[in-house]
C-alpha cells in the first residue's frame, strides 16, 4: 500500500516537533535582541540559553550578579518568550553561572 508523503509528511513532523525545534533554535539566536527589548541595552550579552527542558528554559549568565538580576525579571522574560512562541511553552527560567 503506497501513501503519499504529502499526507503523510505533516503528522509526521508534527510527531517529531520539528517545528517546536526550530522556534527554540530562533530563540536561541535571537536571544539577546529580545532580552535587549525587555529588560534594556544592558542586559543584551550577559547571558546565553543552554537548554529548553520541557516548561524549564535553562539561561546561564556570565555571572551571579547577572543571574540574580535576571531573576528578578524572570516573569517579564517568561511573558515575552510565550509570546514568541505564541503559547505558553515555559512556565520558569533557571539562572546559572
Amino acid at each position: 500500500m503506497l501513501i503519499e508523503i504529502k499526507k503523510t509528511l505533516p503528522t509526521f513532523l508534527k510527531r517529531i516537533n520539528l517545528d517546536g525545534k526550530k522556534q527554540e533554535s530562533n530563540l536561541i539566536k535571537n536571544w539577546d535582541s529580545l532580552i535587549q527589548e525587555i529588560l534594556g541595552d544592558r542586559f543584551a550579552n550577559q547571558s546565553v540559553i543552554q537548554a529548553f527542558k520541557e516548561d524549564l528554559l535553562i539561561v546561564e549568565c556570565f555571572n551571579s550578579v547577572w543571574a540574580q538580576e535576571f531573576k528578578f525579571r524572570e516573569k517579564e522574560i517568561i511573558k515575552k518568550v510565550n509570546q514568541y512562541f505564541r503559547k505558553n511553552k515555559i512556565n520558569r527560567i533557571k539562572f546559572v553561572w
